[in-house]
């Protein structure tokens, strides 16, 4: 890999501070430098971008993957965590309540100090992400709205990147069509599923838990398609709970 820093973009509404504190949280799980770049400025910067993701390491979150998949550049690795799917407009436009529903509900759960802090910090995020880049989200809803993460993931398969798909069955904005998933993932030998068990926004606020499920601490090689749980020591897998 050229870069010296894997790259980490951020979903829809994830500002600067948040992709920022995910990107050190890999560079800690991982052992490899990452550095964090929102969606608003992977479009805004698309040259620069794609200087940084070109045969590069690159972990994108919910929305993350789109400038990834419409960039000329061609990552070596990209890890699709909880990526972005065809979604009306509607439902990605109302995700604002949904995320306060789904952050009250964690903190009902589990009604910690740290839990409270970390969600009513993630709200706090996403209302003056979208307050301060108001137009760009818009913008961005309407092309999360169309993406189509099968021929997505098949084109960049196609072009030689190892993508690991870590969707998670229970997620809240996106249903998968995992009939197509499944087919290209049986068809190329770099394309990984990997269902994980976390809700959308737990890569905020339960950012090693949902890293623990994924493939991320290891290079990828020859037993790419081998479960991330796997390849971990008996009760190495983390929980939510981190």
């Amino acid at each position: 890999m050229k870069n010296q820093e894997s790259v980490f973009t951020g979903g829809l509404a994830n500002s600067k501070h948040q992709v920022d504190a995910i990107a050190r949280d890999i560079s800690s799980y991982t052992g490899r430098l990452w550095r964090g770049v929102t969606l608003v400025d992977a479009y805004r910067h698309p040259d620069d971008f794609a200087e940084l993701i070109e045969a590069n390491e690159v972990a994108s979150y919910s929305g993350g993957i789109t400038p990834v998949a419409s960039s000329e550049a061609v990552p070596e690795i990209l890890t699709a965590i909880m990526p972005a799917t065809q979604t009306p407009i509607l439902k990605l436009g109302g995700g604002l309540p949904l995320i306060m529903y789904g952050l009250t509900y964690d903190i009902v759960r589990s009604p910690t100090p740290k839990a409270i802090e970390s969600n009513l910090l993630h709200l706090k995020h996403v209302i003056g992400e979208v307050a301060l880049h108001s137009r760009p989200c818009m913008n961005l809803i309407q092309r999360i709205s169309v993406f189509n993460l099968g021929d997505e993931v098949r084109a960049l398969a196609l072009r030689g990147t190892q993508i690991e798909v870590a969707y998670s069955p229970s997620d809240e904005f996106f249903r998968y069509d995992l009939q197509t998933l499944n087919a290209i993932s049986n068809e190329f030998e770099n394309v990984m599923l990997n269902p994980i068990a976390a809700k959308h926004p737990d890569l905020i606020t339960h950012t090693l838990g949902v890293l623990g499920q994924t493939g991320l601490a290891t290079m990828r090689c020859s037993n790419f398609k081998q479960s991330p749980s796997q390849s971990q020591e008996p009760g190495a897998r983390q929980t939510l709970a981190g």
